[in-house]
């Protein structure tokens, strides 16, 4: 359990600035179980370790992420307590109700990483903050995030590698990965060369490319099929679910089920995975064609056996022979 507050000077800070306010360092300290104060200039205890804290990450247009990764050759020291600076200004405490561990990864020890998020919420001069606290004690234990659209950009992944839960429960879990050199790939996601577009327009909600440019692979048959990556620009490696798309007759919108925070650019280009159809359960197969795989029904003129095996009912076609 963890308490976290905005100082009166973050408060200052805040209501001065009209984006996020950039966090420049951290600090980590001996202090624990006590509730953190708005009047708080520096940390309780001791600080025992402290750092640089990367761009805040604009998860959605009212909430922005702020994060102290602690990778695995670092420590071995307890904390219970962190701050964050804007120089030397303290901009947000807080306190663990018990002191963690940070031990190295040897070759004689096993180590472990721990992640702070600190989300600020801010809607108009209402502020809320809060903590999500992950550790992993094994390099194979992975954080989880709810959906796709809450990765950070590719290039600036730490960790660089997540389990996304299902975006239902007809859906498995699946892995999103990253080199931070290029974009993110997911091992429940094909890639169709063909399924590329260029935007032609945009809001906080959707993009819109060409008619000539959609591919029916872009259009989902259920919530979760289709993801999009931006491929080009300023949201590089930002990734949305694809919702629904709209037919204009010339153009094409393919609509967010959660919005951006920053819009793209004229021009900029995205890529659209499709959801391998064995990661999914039969309930969200599309019906088989002559040119696509999926569910079939089997009709009175044939017979199934218990493993699927199909010939034709010898009872509906007595005929055996024609002079």
């Amino acid at each position: 359990m963890a308490l976290v507050t905005l100082t009166q000077a973050g408060m200052m800070l805040l209501q001065a600035n009209t984006g996020p306010v950039t966090v420049t360092t951290y600090e980590l300290g001996s202090g624990y179980d006590y509730t953190p104060e708005a009047t708080a200039t520096m940390l309780m205890g001791t600080e025992v370790w402290s750092g640089t804290v990367p761009a805040p990450l604009a998860v959605n247009a009212n909430l922005v992420e702020y994060q102290i990764y602690l990778d695995y050759p670092l420590g071995p020291f307890t904390f219970g307590e962190f701050g964050l600076y804007v120089g030397t200004t303290l901009f947000a405490i807080g306190s663990m109700s018990e002191l963690l561990t940070k031990l190295p990864l040897t070759s004689t020890s096993q180590g472990n990483a721990i992640t702070l998020s600190i989300y600020l919420s801010m809607v108009g001069e209402n502020y809320n903050l809060w903590l999500n606290l992950t550790q992993s004690t094994n390099q194979l234990v992975l954080p989880v995030l709810q959906t796709v659209d809450v990765l950070p950009p590719s290039q600036a992944a730490v960790p660089n590698i997540y389990t996304i839960q299902g975006a239902s429960s007809a859906q498995t879990s699946y892995l999103a990965y990253t080199d931070t050199q290029g974009l993110w790939n997911f091992d429940a996601y094909d890639y169709a060369q063909q399924a590329m577009g260029t935007i032609v327009g945009m809001d906080s909600m959707s993009v819109t490319i060409e008619y000539s440019q959609y591919v029916m692979g872009m259009t989902p048959t259920y919530f979760g099929e289709v993801l999009l990556q931006f491929s080009t620009g300023e949201l590089y490696g930002v990734c949305r679910y694809v919702e629904t798309t709209v037919n204009s007759g010339t153009t094409v919108t393919l609509n967010f089920a959660t919005p951006l925070a920053m819009l793209p650019a004229i021009g900029d280009e995205f890529l659209v995975f499709a959801r391998d159809i064995l990661s999914t359960t039969v309930a969200n197969l599309p019906p088989a064609t002559t040119t696509m795989l999926g569910v079939v029904i089997v009709g009175p003129t044939l017979t199934v056996t218990p493993t699927g095996l199909l010939n034709v009912n010898d009872m509906m076609l007595p005929v055996q022979s024609v002079n």
